[in-house]
């Protein structure tokens, strides 16, 4: 009669770690569509990003070629250098806050990763706790 309630309470066990397995691989799996979901608009903003570069380095040599193209006097040169330099400041106050976006994308990459290797610890625990029969 023992082996029979232990049994039974081995079982019990088993199933209460089957339910809690199944709620947490559905938190999981919430967790991970959440995250894909930032990923691929972290996708959308490096593209974007690199547009963005793309659109300044054009920028920078259309003024360049506006200054080579415009009268040689001294006055007219310092205009249009007055000019690239506010342009590349401009640029160069876009790229930071591009930059800073992009480290917060980073840093969820890395919490895509750490979540990652969460999941994979937690199916070793299970594998441990259930192992094969």
């Amino acid at each position: 009669m023992t082996e029979i309630n232990e049994s039974s309470d081995r079982l019990d066990r088993s199933e209460r770690l089957m339910e809690q397995q199944i709620i947490n691989t559905a938190d999981l799996t919430q967790q991970i569509k959440e995250i894909s979901v930032q990923i691929k608009a972290q996708a959308t903003f490096h593209d974007r990003f690199e547009q963005s570069l793309s659109a300044t380095k054009q920028l920078i040599e259309s003024n360049a070629k506006a200054i080579a193209a415009s009268s040689t006097s001294i006055e007219d040169e310092r205009k249009a250098i007055k000019e690239l330099r506010r342009t590349i400041r401009e640029s160069r106050l876009d790229n930071l806050d591009r930059h800073r976006e992009h480290q917060r994308s980073n840093a969820l990459y890395d919490s895509l990763e750490d979540l990652h290797e969460d999941i994979k610890e937690i199916g070793r625990k299970i594998g441990r706790q259930n192992p094969p029969a």
